[in-house]
């Protein structure tokens, strides 16, 4: 075989690899434009915590990793709704039940600020960190004492909430409660400061206060 036909046979392989490689190329370029194109609406409705729309693509198991702007999960949004079992089953697709927004607001403290007490439950039973803060230093545990309620405070201590943990202004919740007046929250989160988590044993508010808890001698604040 002469150099020239030599030469001519590799640049015809280099050509055909180009063309397989822009091929390839165009595919993939292809395949992102569509997951954009069926993301786009999810990602509109992340940003804009749109309530029914997120539980739509939800329910058709979409989504379940795709973050909004701000950091959004489909889960966070589905923590503040009413439905529990789309809850859980987010978790069953492998949603980050600590999954933080750019604020570090999580699915938890969604669940606390809008008080849905099912939803709080699937998540600390799903292992959600109840002592997580956002970034001015609200736990769970405080955003229920914002919301004034009781029964969420009350399940979040006895899974381990710590009512010591100060905001980045240095209140407790238990300080937030007295400054809003609410009775009985001050009264719940009061039996935990007053006796020391070292007399109370392991964990933030340990055995002995959550046992009083789940007893009932710490009285509830009454829904509207």
């Amino acid at each position: 075989m002469s150099s020239l036909e030599h030469t001519l046979g590799s640049l015809l392989t280099l050509l055909v690899s180009l063309g397989v490689l822009f091929l390839l190329a165009g595919v993939a370029i292809g395949v992102v434009a569509w997951q954009q194109r069926r993301t786009l609406p999810l990602l509109r409705a992340l940003a804009q915590r749109d309530q029914q729309t997120v539980e739509q693509f939800a329910r058709e198991g979409r989504g379940v990793h795709v973050r909004g702007p701000d950091g959004t999960t489909a889960l966070m949004v589905v923590a503040a709704g009413e439905d529990p079992a789309l809850l859980q089953s987010l978790i069953a697709r492998g949603a980050d039940v600590d999954a933080r927004r750019r604020d570090g607001f999580t699915a938890l403290m969604g669940a606390a600020s809008h008080g849905r007490l099912e939803n709080a439950r699937v998540l600390v039973d799903a292992g959600a960190d109840v002592n997580a803060r956002d970034l001015a230093g609200h736990s769970a545990l405080m955003w229920a004492v914002v919301c004034g309620d009781t029964p969420m405070a009350r399940l979040l201590l006895e899974r381990g909430a710590n009512a010591h943990l100060p905001d980045r202004r240095g209140e407790t919740a238990l300080q937030l409660a007295r400054r809003k007046r609410l009775a009985p929250l001050v009264q719940l989160l009061g039996a935990s400061e007053t006796e020391s988590p070292q007399a109370l044993g392991p964990g933030p508010q340990g055995p002995r206060f959550r046992h009083r808890v789940r007893r009932g001698d710490v009285p509830s604040l009454p829904r509207d």
